[in-house]
């Protein structure tokens, strides 16, 4: 594995920027630029290209994520799949020199691994149960987790009914617009996959251990939502974000980790004092969304 990390850097250190409202992303096309800049700062030798960058977003069997923050490309994590297996191998990672220390590289690599092991499972379930593999969007969402610890197995789920799995949502507290009788039909139509009692048995178990790793990674990345939630509210700036229409609190921390801190990087002293024209109007907050949304300012993974 590559990795460029500074001696004796703290993986879980607390500095302040780690705890502002990092942004751990998948990379986009956008970013290559600041991703071949990072590889240049970080490795002396068998650096990633460009062109490699630009494969492993386009056509790669890979995940490619990335820290960002105040529009700046702190760290990335490069997560390598095995075609037709559920392997993954962490193949490259690097932090920026001027950002080590901060708990940047625990970020990053939480997030691969909540990915990889996602991956692995979902994989795992269309071997022989790929039903389950799509009743919910997010297979690694708690709702995903808690169906497969409940329902690990085709078998186990053969008295599964309408009735019971809308108790199991309501017990979840599941706000989805899908009904029970749709996620139903979603579990069933799906393709059939024949095994054995005893593989199916041993595949459960695989799908039981997986589920327990991953709902451990889940609850530390709902601790670390509810902390930015609570530190962007904390924040003038964030208070002003949190405003706008459907904007929320992680959307918020979103928004503000690439505006950063910094009011000499917006391009007038007007949308510097943004903040001010934003007391009473609903109005004003909406065409503030316009302006802070617009494409010579953000990425396209931020525009409407």
């Amino acid at each position: 594995m590559r990795e460029a990390l500074a001696s004796g850097a703290a993986i879980d250190g607390h500095g302040d920027s780690a705890q502002r409202s990092p942004m751990i992303r998948e990379a986009t096309l956008a970013d290559i630029p600041a991703l071949v800049a990072l590889e240049n700062r970080c490795f002396t030798s068998d650096r990633l290209s460009e062109r490699s960058f630009r494969h492993l977003l386009k056509k790669g069997n890979a995940a490619l994520l990335v820290d960002t923050h105040a529009g700046l490309l702190r760290a990335y994590v490069l997560v390598l799949f095995h075609r037709n297996t559920s392997m993954a191998r962490m193949y490259s990672f690097a932090v920026d020199p001027d950002h080590r220390g901060r708990g940047l590289a625990k970020g990053v690599i939480g997030e691969a691994e909540r990915v990889a092991l996602a991956n692995q499972l979902r994989s795992l379930l269309e071997s022989f149960w790929p039903g389950a593999a799509v009743i919910f969007a997010d297979i690694a969402s708690p709702i995903g987790l808690a169906f497969l610890q409940r329902y690990p197995t085709p078998t186990s789920a053969k008295r599964l009914g309408e009735k019971r799995l809308a108790a199991f949502l309501a017990s979840h507290h599941y706000s989805s617009h899908n009904t029970a009788s749709e996620l139903l039909t979603k579990l069933r139509s799906a393709p059939s996959r024949h095994a054995a009692a005893l593989e199916e048995e041993a595949k459960g178990e695989l799908v039981a251990h997986c589920v327990s790793i991953l709902k451990t990674l889940v609850a530390r990345l709902t601790t670390l939502k509810r902390r930015i939630e609570h530190e962007v509210a904390r924040l003038p700036r964030g208070r002003v974000i949190m405003r706008f229409p459907r904007a929320g609190k992680v959307n918020a921390a979103q928004i503000l980790s690439e505006l950063g801190d910094d009011p000499g990087r917006y391009p007038s002293e007007e949308f510097a004092q943004l903040r001010p024209r934003l007391a009473d109007s609903f109005l004003s907050t909406f065409s503030a969304l316009a302006m802070w949304s617009a494409p010579s300012l953000f990425p396209d993974r931020t525009c409407p």
